[in-house]
């Protein structure tokens, strides 16, 4: 099972990172609940990638993903 959750972009999607370099995101967000293959940080953007229980995320969350986990949150309480 899977699909879309949303777009996101614009002011909520602004990011300054600390070398100065500023971006706008946009994402694409879908949800799915299957997945195969093997999980592999890339050792340069980040260090280590996991799943997560969605009441069990780490406190230092991107500002800019915290739209997706709440629209999430509310997507699964509805199903």
């Amino acid at each position: 099972m899977g699909g879309p959750i949303n777009v996101y972009s614009g002011g909520q999607q602004h990011h300054i990172y600390p070398n100065g370099d500023e971006v706008y995101f946009v994402n694409v967000v879908f949800f799915s609940s299957t997945f195969s293959g093997h999980l592999k940080a890339d050792g340069i953007e980040s260090a280590e990638i996991r799943f997560y229980n969605i009441d069990e995320l780490p406190v230092n969350i991107s500002p800019t993903n915290k739209p997706f986990i709440e629209d999430y949150k509310k997507f699964i309480s509805e199903i």
